[in-house]
């Protein structure tokens, strides 16, 4: 089902107009959704998909779908605020619902009770829960199922890592918990963590090249996402300069990097999703549903929709394997597939951060860790001293 709706022109369309549109980039949202650092590059673009996988799931139905997307269309170029977003989409969901389930109006409690259940049962009893891995495991995962234990494989290397951190007063960069007794893979209950997970993955990338420290004139939020190893490594440099980082530190984290970038061929790799039955989960339920629906006597229903499609758990841990037939993948466009040419960014970005020329001379006797090296600086000393003694000689 998903795959089908994300595979129709008009989708696609409308995803490669918010990659391009700087209308889609200039929003009001808080600066991190479930603890997670949030761009303006691709808040609209997951926002965007999180309302077509919930048409998906709670419409289910083709019949409205292209004035649906119309509508969130312009919903997401003409507004502004994220709580405004939210309250929007829901309400194009409210509307798809009434038409659906052939309601003349949403004024009487009766109406309203009959799209709170509707909605509940199809977005939470017959629901999903969402894990974005790297396509490195697409083939296991589409074969054998989600097996946490075969997730566990590089924990050896984030808890070293872990350890130099450790050294500067970062304790547990790793939002994985490394010392688990039980191997897990994480889920969440939002399409639009879902999305950002899928193209933020392996996830502790990019806990390393973006979640160190604030952004700055010469720091990205986004590397990960846009695949771009020059800057990820910008942003670990600044990182070290910051913190002072031994030489044998920054060699091992720079060593883990590059590994790990290889290992799981950021280049190439492609962002999917599982989207889980919460039934064969077990938590395709809400212990509130009863109050939710009484409260809507007093409540608009946007309200009182906003409450069952809420995100309610970010970090879901499965600790069991999980078969093929409890989840479809999910197979998001890559930029590429967008029109977003990474190679033309990198570019751009290049030009817009040189450095005037003097500063350019400084900036070639430090390497990338901010270190005056000691060949650069006996270099300057020996150049200083030649001029000095042309200018003694010219002056005799």
């Amino acid at each position: 089902m998903f795959n089908t709706i994300f595979n129709k022109e008009n989708v696609k369309n409308f995803f490669r107009k918010i990659i391009k549109g700087i209308v889609y980039q200039e929003k009001e949202f808080p600066n991190t959704i479930c603890e997670e650092k949030i761009d303006s590059s691709y808040y609209s673009l997951f926002m965007g998909m999180d309302a077509i996988i919930k048409y998906g799931i709670i419409i289910d139905d083709m019949t409205k779908f292209d004035d649906y997307l119309t509508q969130v269309e312009l919903l997401l170029r003409k507004v502004d605020n994220h709580n405004e977003i939210v309250s929007g989409i829901n309400k194009l969901i409210i509307n798809c619902c009434r038409t659906k389930l052939g309601l003349k109006n949403i004024d009487s409690y009766e109406n309203k009770e009959e799209i709170l259940k509707y909605i509940y049962r199809r977005y939470i009893v017959e629901g999903y829960y969402f894990h974005g891995f790297p396509s490195i495991f697409l083939e296991e995962v589409i074969h054998n199922g989600l097996l946490p234990e075969n997730y566990n494989y590089e924990l050896d290397s984030l808890k070293e890592v872990n350890e130099v951190f450790k050294k500067y007063n970062y304790n547990n960069v790793f939002s994985k918990d490394l010392n688990a007794v039980v191997p897990y893979v994480t889920a969440c209950d939002s399409p639009f963590m879902g999305c950002y997970y899928a193209y933020h993955s392996p996830y502790f990338l990019n806990e390393v090249c973006t979640d160190l420290v604030e952004k700055n004139k010469s720091y990205h939020l986004d590397p990960l996402f846009k695949k771009d190893y020059k800057q990820c490594k910008k942003n670990m440099a600044y990182f070290i300069r910051k913190v002072g980082m031994f030489n044998a530190d920054i060699n091992e984290i720079n060593n883990f990097f590059a590994k790990e970038w290889d290992l799981f061929s950021i280049n190439e790799s492609i962002p999917v999703m599982a989207v889980i039955k919460r039934e064969d989960l077990g938590i395709n339920y809400l212990k509130d549903i009863n109050s939710i629906i009484e409260d809507s006597r007093e409540l608009d229903l946007i309200t009182s929709v906003t409450k069952i499609l809420e995100i309610k758990n970010n970090h879901y841990e499965i600790t069991q394997s999980v078969l093929p037939k409890s989840y479809e993948i999910l197979y998001l466009p890559t930029l590429e597939e967008l029109g977003f040419n990474i190679l033309e960014e990198n570019k751009k970005q290049g030009e817009e951060e040189q450095l005037p020329i003097i500063e350019n001379v400084t900036n070639s006797l430090v390497n990338e860790y901010g270190n005056t090296t000691i060949i650069a600086l006996l270099g300057v000393l020996l150049i200083t001293i030649g001029v000095t003694v042309t200018l003694i000689m010219l002056g005799r």
